[in-house]
């Protein structure tokens, strides 16, 4: 009762392809595993994150999987960078 409920997960993306080329070690499975692990053990927890977008490589297909999953698995704040 005395911590907020809030998480701030650096998902990056959600291909499996643009995690490996972002060097990110986890993958799609993983990602929507915890995220739905953790909505069901504390329903009102607030999910932030943190997305990359125009990655060299990403693909209009890639990007389009990146929208479903936002779809799929709402979170509560997003922020969304251009690569630069």
């Amino acid at each position: 009762k005395r911590l907020l409920p809030y998480l701030d997960m650096p998902i990056q993306h959600i291909n499996d392809e643009m995690l490996k080329s972002m060097k990110r070690t986890t993958s799609a499975d993983q990602i929507k595993s915890v995220i739905t692990h953790l909505r069901n053990k504390i329903p009102d927890v607030h999910i932030r994150t943190s997305l990359i977008v125009g990655f060299p490589g990403e693909t209009e297909e890639q990007f389009s999987e990146l929208l479903a999953f936002l779809q799929e698995f709402p979170l509560n704040h997003v922020g969304i960078f251009k690569y630069s």
